[in-house]
């Protein structure tokens, strides 16, 4: 299993074992992993779930290495700067990549 992967897994258990902060949260988010591939994340019903591929119309995609994909799941990113410094990029909405940022923060 793919470090990717693995790091997926366990943010949506931890947010499926609470999901208190994403009660009526309905967005889906795309990253697209550099050498990794494609993930969506879907939050509906008040339970998130991942898979691989694309997906139809996300909120926003985000684009990065698989290093700082798992700095950003793991919350020790620093997505503001790592924006401008052009670590991560974001087409699509930006706020709905800030309020993602947000709920990563929560569980963590």
């Amino acid at each position: 299993m793919s470090a990717i992967i693995q790091e997926l897994e366990q943010l949506t258990n931890n947010i499926n074992q609470n999901p208190k902060f994403i009660e009526n949260f309905e967005k889906t988010y795309q990253f697209s992993i550099k050498d990794e591939g494609v993930y969506s994340v879907a939050f509906s019903d008040n339970c998130v779930s991942y898979q691989e591929g694309d997906t139809e119309s996300p909120a926003c995609t985000i684009k990065c290495s698989s290093d700082n994909f798992i700095k950003l799941i793991k919350g020790k990113l620093n997505t503001t700067t790592a924006f401008m410094m052009g670590k991560i990029k974001v087409d699509g909405d930006i706020s709905s990549a800030l309020k993602l940022q947000s709920i990563i923060q929560k569980y963590q």
